[in-house]
């Protein structure tokens, strides 16, 4: 289990209203962002949990809620099957999921 930075670094510039005052003002810069519009260490998981898992091992990812498309297509890409995306309380996409065949 990993808690991944899942910022852009112009979410924060921009004073993005979905992110919360007390995340943005008091929490450290560099535990919340993360390169490449927030999903360098999302797709870094992707590309490495192969080598960790059994067929039928399951990989879920908690993101942004801008970044479902891009968690879903690289999840694909990298060979997982049955991904799918789950939505928060707030109806917002939140975690994606994908299954190592």
């Amino acid at each position: 289990l990993k808690n991944v930075t899942i910022i852009r670094a112009a979410d924060i510039a921009e004073g993005d209203p979905d992110l919360e005052r007390s995340v943005r003002d008091h929490e450290p810069m560099a535990a919340l962002i993360s390169a490449d519009d927030g999903l360098a260490d999302l797709f870094h998981l992707i590309d490495h949990a192969p080598a960790h898992l059994r067929t039928g091992g399951l990989l879920a990812l908690e993101h942004g809620h801008r970044q479902a498309a891009a968690v879903q297509a690289r999840l694909e890409q990298a060979g997982f099957v049955d991904v799918a995306t789950r939505h928060d309380l707030a109806g917002h996409p939140r975690v994606t999921r994908g299954v190592w065949p």
